[in-house]
């Protein structure tokens, strides 16, 4: 029963210490490849404040990532000021790591010495170029583009870190690799590719011709992945590779992320953004609103690890999974992270065994 609750405590700990607050289903973009759910609700202050002084208690001394998500984070950039200020009032703000994720629109227009003041990271979502940038935009919408570039300098200055997230279609995929490269050369040190492998839209279904350039253009972008060490991260990949080990493939379920929506709702991980209300239900944990103590949180926690099998089952059921569930685009993209793990761990070994030769010519 002691070991059990270690364990738990273990989990509890190490899993569950990174939050998505789902700010507002706002966004002023509207990309062709998104199916996220889209309209006028942002989070409350009350839910905000409920949200962090339950953490507060549950975590006690531990650190907290804090990933600011949405429909637009930015649109409701006083909230993300609120939530700072709360943290402040109620506990250590060092031990708290917050993130944005950002369409980039507002970065102009936002008070980006706050986010510096505060440590406040920033995922940008830019899928390369100005001219791919807008392939998936209708002509005359917004392009963030100019907006992103336009505040690089500051963010460079002012010491935010930024990452960029890249979002792969059949559309784009002709010039990953350049625009890696266009990425690199901003000043983008980690650089997350995320191909779009569920939308329902044929005009997404992957051609075995596009496979077969994704799989070239994945071998380009290894070569710098080898050459410069602090590039070394493409991010989603290493998640696909897991998936598919797991079975769920096409599907981010970050089951170690809890996520508090808008409305109050929790969520394991952050695939419930693109499920129906129905399968939402099944994967909701409880509503942060009618939480009085940190301990009925825990009780919470322990019920999905103890049920987790049941709450994967419900995914793995939905109809819109199942069709996806296979999408050649994962079996690439497996394949690919296999390749580069081999080539990585043989670059280290030379590497390794040139400082080795480096010190006996020296000693």
């Amino acid at each position: 029963m002691i070991k059990q609750k270690e364990e738990f405590k273990e989990i509890q700990e190490e899993e569950f210490k990174k939050i998505t607050l789902v700010l507002t289903n706002k966004c002023m973009l509207s990309c062709d490849y998104c199916e996220a759910q889209k309209n006028n609700f942002s989070m409350s202050e009350n839910v905000l404040e409920k949200t962090f002084s339950l953490l507060a208690d549950f975590y006690k001394e531990k650190p907290i990532d804090i990933m600011f998500f949405g429909g637009e984070p930015l649109m409701e950039f006083p909230l993300i000021r609120k939530a700072i200020s709360i943290c402040r009032k109620l506990d250590n703000i060092r031990r708290y790591n917050f993130s944005i994720f950002t369409n980039g629109v507002l970065l102009n227009k936002i008070d980006l010495k706050f986010l510096s003041r505060n440590n406040v990271e920033l995922i940008i979502s830019i899928d390369g170029n100005r001219e791919t940038m807008a392939i998936h935009r209708k002509r005359g919408a917004i392009n963030p583009y100019n907006n992103i570039i336009n505040a690089l300098p500051k963010l460079k200055l002012l010491g935010i870190k930024f990452e960029a997230e890249v979002t792969v279609t059949p559309h784009t995929v002709n010039k990953l690799y350049d625009n890696y490269l266009h990425l690199v050369d901003l000043g983008f040190e980690s650089i997350t590719l995320a191909p779009v492998c569920c939308i329902k839209s044929d005009r997404f279904q992957w051609s075995k011709s596009a496979l077969r350039i994704f799989k070239k253009e994945l071998n380009k972008i290894s070569k710098i992945y080898l050459k410069n060490t602090k590039y070394r991260r493409l991010g989603n990949l290493l998640i696909y590779r897991n998936q598919l080990k797991t079975g769920l493939n096409f599907i981010e379920l970050n089951d170690w992320r809890m996520s508090v929506n808008v409305d109050g709702n929790i969520y394991i991980g952050d695939s419930f953004l693109v499920l129906d209300e129905s399968q939402r239900k099944k994967l909701k944990i409880g509503d942060i609103r009618k939480i009085k103590s940190s301990k009925i949180l825990e009780k919470l926690y322990k019920k999905y690890i103890e049920n987790k099998k049941n709450f994967l089952s419900h995914i793995r059921k939905n109809p819109f999974v199942t069709k996806y569930s296979n999408q050649a685009t994962l079996k690439i993209l497996n394949e690919q992270m296999a390749q580069l793990d081999k080539l990585i761990k043989q670059n280290r070994i030379r590497e390794l065994r040139r400082s080795i030769q480096t010190r006996k010519i020296k000693f």
